[in-house]
């Protein structure tokens, strides 16, 4: 109850923030707003008493620095971009802000696969490579879920239209514990390969160390080139709740999973959620060495009463 009480008094500030900048670009507003189409829905409706709600909306490639502008929301510490780390990739930014004729406003994110890696653990992890935005520690309590807590995550993704997949990994999305069991993801949207096809799969892990089990899947060809519309309502406890709905750019819905008694909970302090991509450069011959490029569209993450 503790961190519910200090939740909807930092929720006020951090929505009352974004709200603030938003209200100061409304010019930038109209202009996405007038050239957004209305055939991407915004998922299904909340179930739930809505505490609080924080959004991270792009505000276009006049507006503030992008970098700021992720950091006002989400906090300091927020971005793992490869040019933030002078082993990494340093003087090219890898997350920049784009106008398109269906959203608007969005933040764009880049990888190199010869150049980036993975923060700055590199050479020792030369493996992979990432470009993710988080919550973290230092990140409002409206943005972090604690035991028994409901969040719900709203966005739209783009993946780049020839954007292949390793068959490791290629990750666009994470919940994540922090603290306790925290190596492995709780849940992921990720590419693969399985059969000699590519697949966008909805993965779950109940605890570090843990087989993967796919919750769902569709073929890659069915989400890449798109705006896709996701929806992601989670109950984090032992017998938590999961409602996941994906929707194509024209209302189709890609998939709609639902589980109820579901182990949501990893021993630790919070589950936070992750965007951008994180993938494996083990398998970098079935990778472009173009620059790979996936678009994301307004995040909104909003505590609920069950």
């Amino acid at each position: 109850m503790k961190h519910l009480l200090l939740g909807l008094l930092l929720g006020g500030c951090a929505a009352s923030a974004a709200t603030g900048r938003d209200s100061g670009d409304r010019d930038g507003n109209a202009r996405a707003d007038a050239v957004r189409s209305p055939s991407i829905p915004d998922g299904p409706s909340a179930s739930g008493t809505l505490l609080s709600t924080v959004v991270l909306d792009a505000d276009g490639p006049g507006g503030l620095d992008t970098y700021a502008l992720i950091r006002g929301v989400l906090g300091p510490a927020s971005l793992e971009v490869p040019d933030l780390y002078a082993n990494n990739h340093p003087g090219i930014p890898h997350v920049r802000e784009e106008v398109d004729p269906v959203v608007g406003n969005h933040f764009v994110f880049i990888l190199h696969r010869d150049d980036d890696r993975d923060r700055d653990t590199y050479p020792a992890i030369a493996d992979r490579q990432r470009n993710e935005i988080k919550a973290y520690e230092g990140s409002a309590e409206t943005l972090r879920a604690f035991e028994g807590e409901t969040l719900r995550l709203t966005w739209r993704f783009q993946l780049n239209a020839s954007m292949p997949v390793s068959k490791n990994f290629t990750h666009v999305f994470q919940l994540k514990g922090v603290g306790g069991d925290e190596q492995q993801p709780l849940l992921t949207f990720t590419g693969a390969k399985k059969g000699g096809g590519d697949v966008f799969e909805i993965r779950y892990s109940p605890a570090s160390g843990s087989a993967d089990q796919v919750l769902a899947h569709v073929p890659w060809a069915a989400v890449r080139g798109q705006w896709v519309a996701a929806t992601v309502q989670a109950t984090f406890a032992q017998a938590g709740a999961l409602s996941i709905r994906l929707a194509d750019q024209s209302g189709g819905v890609l998939v709609d999973l639902q589980r109820t008694e579901i182990d949501l909970w990893r021993e630790g302090s919070f589950i936070r959620p992750k965007w951008g991509i994180y993938r494996s450069l083990a398998d970098a011959t079935n990778l472009r060495p173009d620059e790979e490029i996936v678009r994301f569209h307004r995040f909104a993450i909003s505590k609920l009463l069950p």
